[in-house]
Formats: C-alpha cells, sequence, structure tokens
C-alpha cells in the first residue's frame, strides 16, 4: 500500500509539469 503513494505523488508531479509546459508553450 505505502509503494502506491510515491507512484501517485509522482504521478501528479509529472501531471502538474505537464500542465506548466503546456500552458507555457501556449503563451
Amino acid at each position: 500500500m505505502s509503494a502506491v503513494v510515491p507512484f501517485q505523488k509522482a504521478y501528479y508531479i509529472l501531471k502538474h509539469n505537464c500542465s506548466v509546459i503546456t500552458t507555457t508553450a501556449v503563451e
């Protein structure tokens, strides 16, 4: 169970980074 937490955190960070990159690319 505890092994899933870092994965979810990494996925959230990755998703956030993709959003930032997309926003930067649009602007």
